[in-house]
C-alpha cells in the first residue's frame, strides 16, 4: 500500500525517521552500485591497456600481424606490423594526454603526404582496437641518435654530418609547409629509411609528431602569439622555448642547430646540466659573440652564418631555408668532402665483410 496523501504510510515506514533513514539506505546503495560498476570498467580499462601493451608475436590489430614491440612508452607504444608481406610500424596512443597526440600525428601524417613530403613517413592507416586508437605508417630504421651513440666518437663524419644536415633541414621544412611546428627537433626523431625502401638507409625521416603545433590560422596567416609552457627536449629545446614564448619555425631550426653541433663536435657545453635556468643560461651566452664563437669552435665556418641567421628570426619570419641550404652545399665543395658511404654504412660493410670471411 502506498502513501495516499491523506497521513497514511507505506508499510513499515512509521516514522519521518524512518523514510530519511531508508532513502540514505537506498542512496547508499546506488552510491556503492555505481562505485562498483566505475570499479568494473575501469578494471576492464586496465585489463585491455595492459592487452595493448603485451600484444604477442602472431597476435592481429584488425588486418594486421603483430610481429614485434619496437618501443613502449607513458603515452603509447610502437609495434612492427605486416600484412601481404610489407612492413609497417603501428603506434597506440594509451588516452593518457589531452592533447591526443596521435591525432596531431595522424593529421600530419595526412596533409605530408597530399603536399607529397619525401621526409615524413606515410600514413597507411587508422582505427580501434579495445578502444583505443592506432595508426599505421611508414616503417623506419635507426634513430641518429642511436647511430650517434655507435660512433666511436660519438660524432659524425665531416661529409656525412653536412649531408645528413641538408636531409634534416628538408624534413623541418616540409613540415613548415603543411602548417606545423615539430617543437620536439632531437637526434632520437630522425631516422634512417631501411634497406628494403627507396634509398634505403641514405633517406632520413623526420618522425613523431605529437607534440607539434598548428602555427597557421585559416587564413594560411601565423596564428597569434600567446605564451607557450615548456615542451620538447631541455638539451635540444630554443631559447624561446625557455623563456616560455610562443612557438615558431624558427625554434624548429634552432633546435636542428644544436643537433646539428652535436653530431660535428660529438657534445655542447650543457651537456651535463639538468637545471633548466642553467641550460638558458648557458644558451643564452651562446648568442653573445664571444659565446658563439666558443660554441662553434671546431666546427664549420659557414655554421656561424647559419646560427646568426636562425638568432635573427622573429616570430612570424619566414626562415631562407635556401640559404641553409647553400651554406651547407658551399660546405661540402669547399672542404671537398664525400658524402656517401654514410658512417652506418661503412660499418654495416666492414661487418658484412668480416662476416663473409
Amino acid at each position: 500500500m502506498t502513501g495516499t496523501g491523506t497521513g497514511e504510510l507505506t508499510p513499515g515506514l512509521s516514522k519521518t525517521g524512518d523514510t530519511t533513514t531508508a532513502l540514505q539506505q537506498s542512496t547508499g546503495r546506488t552510491r556503492q552500485n555505481l562505485s562498483d560498476n566505475l570499479s568494473t570498467q575501469q578494471n576492464d580499462k586496465n585489463k585491455k591497456l595492459i592487452d595493448i601493451m603485451e600484444l604477442k608475436k602472431g597476435a592481429r590489430v584488425n588486418k594486421w600481424l603483430i610481429l614485434e614491440l619496437i618501443g613502449k612508452g607513458a603515452f603509447g607504444c610502437v609495434y612492427k606490423v605486416g600484412y601481404h608481406g610489407e612492413r609497417y610500424a603501428l603506434k597506440f596512443d594509451f588516452g593518457h594526454c589531452d592533447d591526443k597526440p596521435l591525432i596531431v600525428e595522424k593529421h600530419v601524417l595526412e596533409l605530408a603526404k597530399q603536399a607529397g613530403s619525401k621526409h615524413i613517413g606515410r600514413l597507411v592507416d587508422y582505427g580501434k582496437h579495445y578502444d583505443y586508437e592506432y595508426i599505421v605508417m611508414t616503417l623506419v630504421g635507426k634513430s641518429l641518435r642511436d647511430i650517434l651513440i655507435e660512433q666511436r666518437r660519438k660524432k659524425l663524419s665531416a661529409g656525412c654530418v653536412i649531408s645528413v644536415g641538408l636531409q634534416c633541414v628538408q624534413a623541418i621544412e616540409e613540415l613548415h609547409r603543411v602548417g606545423f611546428i615539430h617543437r620536439d627537433i632531437k637526434p632520437s626523431n630522425f631516422a634512417t629509411g631501411r634497406n628494403d625502401l627507396v634509398h634505403g638507409t641514405r633517406k632520413i625521416f623526420l618522425i613523431d609528431f605529437g607534440l607539434s603545433y598548428h602555427y597557421i590560422d585559416a587564413k594560411d596567416r601565423v596564428k597569434h602569439a600567446k605564451r607557450s609552457i615548456f615542451k620538447g627536449t631541455l638539451r635540444y629545446a630554443p631559447l624561446g622555448c625557455h623563456r616560455r614564448r610562443p612557438p615558431g619555425r624558427r625554434d624548429d631550426l634552432e633546435s636542428w642547430m644544436y643537433q646539428q653541433i652535436e653530431f660535428t663536435k660529438g657534445w655542447l657545453p650543457w651537456k651535463n646540466l639538468d637545471d633548466e635556468e642553467e641550460i638558458m643560461n648557458v644558451k643564452e651566452i651562446a648568442r653573445t659573440n664571444d659565446g658563439m664563437q666558443k660554441l662553434l669552435r671546431s666546427c664549420p665556418k659557414k655554421y656561424a652564418e647559419i646560427m646568426k641567421h636562425i638568432c635573427k628570426l622573429k616570430y612570424t619570419s619566414r626562415p631562407d631555408y635556401d640559404l641553409i641550404y647553400k651554406l651547407l652545399r658551399k660546405i661540402l665543395f669547399e672542404a671537398r668532402l664525400q658524402e656517401y658511404p654514410y658512417d652506418w654504412e661503412y660499418q654495416s660493410l666492414k661487418y658484412f665483410r668480416k662476416k663473409k670471411c
